[in-house]
């Protein structure tokens, strides 16, 4: 990766231009360091990954200006960070800090992702009349409109996704006691075609359809997204499957 832009480190930067990246095995091009060090601070976590609303919840918005702060740093000990917030934080011993903590860092990564001057699939062509693909037709459409840098991002944070779906498989049903729902492939499809693709030109919409049928171009465009990142995730391994390589980039 290039120089970054700025001051900033992370966020608001675009892949193209930073610097602090790491060549994670299996992908043609490096993931940015925010990305691969929020997903290791989930993953070795005592049970990170199944942390019960995962990427749903709201986060305590003063813990996350700390772990934006620490981020923009290249500082990811998160565990180590009680003096910053008070003396009553405790990591290690308090299970009920373990798990703000968590939600806090699952809400920076998504942050992360919104805040790219070009989210990763903005240059997908998806509207309101855009039928649901197949996983692998979707996957096809991801070789023909990123770029080497965008595709190896996506692909590698689908992997991830993918780890994390399988990790809330494991919770009980809110039937057998659980206070919420596991996290499964609709719902992260939801949760991050949000930050996936751009926000919707509400102005250009409206002059497209005009202000009476908007709402509905936007719902329809919106349910599009969705069921297109669905069979993306649909499409991608995780790390527990032994197709852990980025695919074949026959389809370029």
């Amino acid at each position: 990766c290039q120089k970054c832009n700025g001051s900033a480190m992370f966020f608001g930067v675009s892949i193209q231009d930073c610097e602090h990246c790491t060549q994670v095995p299996g992908f043609a091009r490096p993931i940015p360091d925010i990305l691969v060090e929020y997903s290791r601070f989930l993953r070795r976590t005592e049970d990170g990954l199944r942390t019960k609303a995962l990427f749903r919840l709201s986060p305590d918005y003063s813990l996350l200006a700390i772990i934006e702060a620490l981020t923009e740093s290249n500082c990811f000990n998160f565990e180590g960070l009680g003096g910053l917030v008070g003396e009553g934080f405790d990591f290690f011993g308090d299970p009920g800090n373990r798990e703000q903590l968590l939600h806090v860092v699952a809400s920076c990564f998504k942050k992360y992702l919104r805040s790219m001057p070009s989210r990763l699939l903005e240059p997908i062509p998806i509207g309101p009349d855009s039928a649901p693909p197949t996983p692998t037709a979707a996957l096809e459409i991801v070789h023909a409109h990123l770029d080497e840098d965008g595709r190896a991002v996506l692909l590698w944070l689908l992997r991830f996704l993918n780890d994390v779906v399988a990790a809330q498989s494991t919770l009980p049903s809110p039937d057998s006691g659980s206070e919420q729902k596991a996290v499964g492939i609709d719902a992260l499809a939801v949760i991050f075609a949000a930050a996936l693709f751009p926000d919707f030109d509400l102005v250009g919409m409206t002059l497209e359809v005009g202000i009476g049928e908007v709402q509905d171009a936007v719902k329809r465009s919106s349910d599009a997204r969705v069921a297109f990142v669905a069979a993306l995730l649909r499409a991608t391994p995780g790390t527990s499957d032994p197709q852990t390589t980025e695919p074949a980039a026959s389809h370029e």
